[in-house]
């Protein structure tokens, strides 16, 4: 755009807010962090796109897609620490504050789709939060006893 002819002759080339958005646009450095930038946000783009969707419940997706997301973005940066850290920083200190909830473990402990995909690893934080969030939901002991044996059964993929 910036070196047509019709650029060259348009009273915005000639002003200042012209003037510094070419030679900002013409900067290679510029393109370079706006590539950094997509980078970083498409992966993240990703996961709150799918938890804006209505085609399927996200609940029990968040946590497998944060954690893709922040695998991907280290891949886009090729491994580099340096360069996803600060990114990476940001995404834990908003998933801690604002995004890390028992409902979302517990979405995620009983979702099939990824307990029962290969190479599932049952992680510690997880299974906290769902029994967080199954102890506020179920005061009646008797019946946390009958969750709690039926949870071992689903597990252990037994069916009823």
């Amino acid at each position: 755009m910036f070196k047509s002819s019709e650029w060259k002759t348009s009273k915005l080339a000639k002003s200042k807010e012209g003037i510094n958005v070419q030679k900002i646009v013409l900067n290679k450095l510029f393109w370079k962090n706006v590539l950094n930038c997509l980078r970083g946000a498409f992966p993240l783009v990703k996961v709150l796109r799918m938890m804006d969707s209505e085609e399927r419940p996200a609940m029990g997706h968040l946590y497998e897609e944060m954690d893709l997301a922040k695998e991907k973005i280290k891949s886009n940066f090729n491994g580099v620490a340096r360069s996803y850290n600060p990114l990476c920083n940001i995404i834990h200190q908003r998933w801690d504050k604002q995004l890390h909830r028992p409902l979302h473990a517990a979405g995620l402990y009983l979702n099939p789709k990824i307990r029962y995909s290969p190479g599932f690893i049952d992680d510690g934080e997880v299974t906290d939060g769902m029994y967080d969030c199954f102890l506020r939901l179920v005061e009646d002991p008797k019946k946390r006893g009958i969750i709690d044996y039926q949870l071992e059964d689903f597990k252990a993929r037994k069916l009823w």
